[in-house]
């Protein structure tokens, strides 16, 4: 005797048929049995029996291959949509990120040529001073860092309060240079390397 078959209709199934039709005979069995007992059930409810079995089986089939198509068809859209719009909030945040670096490197390298015995004492020690301020930098502005759950949702909704720019209109949702901006890790680097470009005159 096979094992017992349930006589509940699942009309999602167990999950694995949607990814894996090459299920094997006794799990295709057990499903077909079970869609049997779901239209045996449904025959003796409705309509007192003026739909064949075939017909119950097929409507069933058919009724659970389109929600399985729907649901598939949905999932497609919207993970296109949540790619889309956390690939250009990411752009923005890794544009920031990456454009502080570089003005730190600059500015190490710089002074670095300043340095090296040429420029005296206080020249080694801005040097060293800029590499240790780029190294700290590079440490913290990781993607693993500036993308973590401190800083976001699981959906790729900002943690930290984002205020719109001033003379933006307050009914418009905040722009993503705006939450870019506010990231909290990009707003302290930021304004440390104004800092060294105003200490340095750099323009």
């Amino acid at each position: 005797m096979g094992p017992a078959i349930s006589p509940y209709f699942d009309p999602l199934g167990d999950g694995d048929e949607a990814y894996d039709r090459g299920a094997g005979p006794p799990r295709r069995a057990a499903r077909e049995e079970a869609e049997a007992e779901a239209a045996r059930r449904e025959e003796a409810e409705d309509d007192g029996g003026a739909m064949s079995l075939d017909a119950r089986r097929l409507r069933a089939r058919h009724a659970t291959e389109g929600y399985r198509d729907g649901i598939a068809a949905g999932k497609a859209g919207s993970i296109q949509g949540g790619f889309d719009g956390g690939f250009e909030l990411g752009a923005h945040v890794g544009l920031r990120a990456g454009r502080v670096l570089g003005l730190l490197e600059g500015i190490a390298a710089a002074l670095r040529g300043r340095g090296g015995g040429r420029g005296g004492p206080l020249a080694d020690a801005a040097a060293a001073a800029a590499e240790r301020l780029l190294a700290d930098a590079a440490a913290e502005l990781t993607t693993d860092a500036v993308f973590a759950e401190e800083y976001w949702t699981p959906d790729g909704s900002w943690r930290y309060s984002v205020t719109p720019r001033e003379g933006a209109d307050s009914a418009v949702a905040v722009a993503l240079s705006d939450v870019a901006g506010q990231h909290p890790l990009i707003a302290k680097w930021e304004g440390l390397a104004t800092r060294e470009i105003e200490r340095w005159g750099l323009n």
